[in-house]
């Protein structure tokens, strides 16, 4: 008798573990139909022979169909033979720190960003655009998402380029920073603070004024250069996409020569 529930509970075990191979390889070969014609093919070769490698930036917390576009696109790379760098393809997400990873990671990268309402609200997002900016401005490649409702009127109260929306993140990050530097005016004034936890609270406030500082300035860098403002990525996105980055590598490679 424990024989056979010994064989039963392997047996279901076993087909478990095969469920999540498939499940895991349907995954890896899912795609949203992009197709490399032979333009964009002769794209991404330049692309491969200047060793570029793609690091994806994105919000964590963004719904489904926004992170299954970044796996879209890291596949698609994947199978160019392109490298690209993802933090949760690198890290496990448990406990593990970001911006050390972006720090070291991003140095040799072009950075695709992919920007909505919860990137700019996002401590690390806002803080991997500013390592973006850092590198320089012409290796950032970013992919906005607007809303195409019906209603002009919504469309505007939701496009990130308004004026007055672009104001609201600045106020947006100006509110975060005085809410954290009351918090540690208060938490300064109590003496029984070690010199440790002093300089954790400092850290994180520098943080926050370094966002409140740049938000308006990526903000204004997108709404200028040339994005892709799209709702979900296709073919047409895809190929502004790859030929941005190929002109890139282009220039680069012909200053190698």
């Amino acid at each position: 008798i424990n024989l056979k529930k010994k064989r039963k509970k392997n047996s279901f075990e076993q087909r478990f573990l095969n469920k999540q191979r498939n499940q895991k390889q349907k995954e890896m070969t899912t795609t949203l139909n992009f197709i490399s014609t032979p333009e964009t093919q002769q794209f991404l070769e330049i692309i491969k022979k200047n060793n570029q490698k793609i690091f994806l930036s994105y919000c964590w917390s963004d719904d489904d169909s926004t992170v299954k576009m970044v796996d879209e696109i890291e596949n698609y790379f994947i199978q160019n033979q392109i490298g690209v760098v993802r933090d949760k393809t690198y890290l496990d997400p448990i406990g593990v720190e970001l911006r050390p990873f972006m720090k070291q990671n991003a140095q040799n990268c072009l950075v695709i960003t992919f920007v909505n309402d919860g990137y700019l609200k996002s401590d690390n997002c806002m803080y991997e655009a500013r390592q973006a900016m850092k590198l320089g401005f012409n290796k950032i490649f970013p992919i906005v998402f607007q809303s195409i409702h019906k209603d002009e009127k919504i469309r505007k109260e939701r496009n990130l380029f308004e004026l007055n929306n672009r104001i609201d993140y600045s106020l947006f990050w100006q509110q975060k920073y005085e809410e954290t530097d009351n918090k540690v005016n208060i938490l300064q004034a109590n003496k029984h603070n070690s010199t440790e936890e002093r300089k954790i609270i400092d850290k994180e406030l520098k943080k926050r004024r370094k966002a409140k500082e740049k938000c308006l300035e990526f903000i204004q860098f997108i709404s200028k250069q040339t994005s892709i403002v799209t709702n979900q990525l296709d073919q047409k996105s895809l190929k502004k996409l790859i030929l941005a980055i190929s002109n890139y590598c282009q220039q680069e490679i012909k200053m190698k020569e």
